[in-house]
């Protein structure tokens, strides 16, 4: 997260192209802006924390949202000037390359309000009213970024019952329910692995948006990030 964070500022700048991240997601719990609002939210935190749980704090509003093995996180990264478009049609514009992507697996996705999910919100991205990713925007000064997670291969359960536990921790329960969401691996009854997912999310992109051309992360930017790492761990 800190790495999207200063490539953003990058990109805000001028000193990097819009970017395209596809990018695995080490084992935590990242939380969304609107985390912050809970009642016990600073106890929530320092219990899942004394559990083993690595805990982040993402820029981007929405919940929180658990990582492991099997996940793929996207994070679509331009620069923002005043006649930039606002957040939904964001959303619109820069999830579509994700709906090509899936189609890819002969999975249609539309956006839908899947409750009872992870992160939910009406920009999910679910097939049959079944959520397969999250998503959350944030806009600042001279940048927009659309990001979220993509379920390839996971174990859901262990996601409900960490993001459970810690929103009884933090005062407000959730009703999360394994059976709102389903793996890539699930749709597309067949094993995925995140490389070929990676790919053709891609590909996916590249048909809606144009031709990508793949580059390193540069050494400002992760200079950037290093500063930055420490407003991300919590």
């Amino acid at each position: 997260y800190a790495v999207e964070r200063a490539i953003a500022e990058h990109v805000g700048s001028g000193d990097a192209p819009a970017t395209l991240r596809l990018w695995e997601p080490g084992r935590c719990l990242a939380l969304g802006r609107f985390d912050t609002r809970l009642p016990n939210y600073d106890a929530a935190v320092k219990a899942m924390s004394s559990q083993g749980h690595l805990v982040v704090h993402r820029m981007s509003g929405g919940k929180a949202v658990w990582q492991d093995v099997g996940y793929l996180n996207f994070s679509v990264i331009a620069p923002k000037s005043k006649l930039s478009m606002g957040i939904p049609e964001a959303y619109r514009q820069y999830s579509q390359g994700l709906i090509e992507g899936f189609r890819a697996f002969g999975v249609e996705t539309e956006f839908e309000h899947v409750e009872g999910a992870f992160c939910d919100g009406p920009y999910d991205l679910a097939s049959n009213g079944i959520k397969l990713v999250g998503t959350a925007q944030v806009q600042k000064k001279g940048f927009l970024i659309v990001h979220g997670t993509i379920l390839i291969d996971c174990d859901i359960n262990i996601m409900v019952k960490i993001i459970s536990e810690f929103y009884e921790l933090g005062g407000d329960p959730s009703h999360l329910r394994a059976e709102t969401m389903m793996s890539l691996t699930e749709a597309a009854q067949r094993p995925i692995s995140i490389d070929e997912a990676a790919e053709a999310f891609a590909n996916g992109y590249a048909r809606q948006l144009g031709k990508l051309s793949e580059d390193e992360i540069s050494s400002s930017e992760m200079a950037r990030a290093e500063e930055l790492k420490a407003e991300v761990l919590l």
